[in-house]
């Protein structure tokens, strides 16, 4: 037997075998046995069952957070003012701690306590713009100043400050 026999011997066995694997049906109670057992089930059908799992799970999560805010609410029954009240609601939102407040608000604090230092000190306009330049130059931490109320109330190292606006 020579090499091109055996290869075609071998070809015609690869094709009565897959002529034989095609003829073949799997009755229901295979399919049946195949669907229960999960060993069999590919890959992605599985990463795709636990996905849509996680999906659901947060949808539904989602929905039980808005139910439970949507119970929860706030009601001012003796509102005299409507001026005061929301003054009121307008200082409660401004008094933040200093490292929660952005860079435009602790701008506004430091150009608050810039001009107020600066009436104090009868200082002219110039100076006032010199002196908060100075300050925001500083990038200045909650361990650098004391901070209540919503208010700078002092800068530690200020008279550094003032020092070079001497300068």
């Amino acid at each position: 037997m020579n090499v091109h026999e055996k290869i075609s011997k071998i070809r015609s066995e690869i094709v009565e075998l897959n002529n034989n694997i095609c003829k073949k049906k799997l009755d229901s109670e295979e399919l049946s046995e195949i669907k229960k057992d999960h060993t069999k089930k590919s890959f992605a059908l599985k990463k795709f069952q636990s996905i849509l799992g996680y999906n659901t799970y947060k949808k539904r999560e989602k929905e039980a957070l808005r139910v439970i805010d949507s119970n929860i609410t706030t009601t001012e029954t003796d509102i005299v003012d409507m001026d005061s009240f929301m003054e009121e609601r307008i200082k409660a939102d401004f008094i933040k701690k200093w490292p929660r407040l952005n860079k435009w608000q602790k701008k506004n604090r430091i150009t608050k306590f810039a001009k107020e230092y600066g009436e104090k000190n009868s200082f002219n306009k110039s100076k006032i713009r010199n002196l908060i330049e100075l300050i925001l130059k500083e990038k200045l931490t909650i361990s650098r100043l004391k901070y209540e109320e919503g208010e700078i109330k002092e800068i530690v190292d200020f008279d550094k400050i003032l020092k070079k606006l001497d300068n």
